[in-house]
């Protein structure tokens, strides 16, 4: 049995799509964690319908939560965690004008 792993932080760069070599759809994004006035970022990869329920919502900067697998990609055996859980904290940032007269 996997342990779960959960991380609250904010998303790093902009997610990316990519495909597994069985053409699942994954989305691919960091979470960084900031310890004192450092930040460290911990790669997270989403599949399935979690993906297209959240792929809009994550935005750089913004805060989330992120629950599942600890994993090693097979050719380099750098670490990762499959989500299996997202919970946005933060709305993407909206543009509003406000023209008064």
């Amino acid at each position: 049995m996997a342990a779960i792993v959960t991380l609250t932080g904010f998303v790093g760069l902009h997610p990316h799509v990519a495909f597994t070599r069985k053409g699942v759809k994954v989305l691919v994004f960091s979470v960084g964690l900031r310890l004192g006035h450092r930040a460290f970022f911990r790669e997270v990869a989403v599949n399935g319908d979690l993906a297209d329920r959240h792929g809009n919502e994550l935005v750089p900067g913004c805060t989330v939560t992120v629950a599942g697998e600890l994993k090693a990609h097979a050719f380099n055996h750098h670490p990762y965690l499959l989500a299996s859980e997202i919970q946005v904290h933060t709305a993407p940032p909206q543009l509003s004008l406000d023209f008064a007269a």
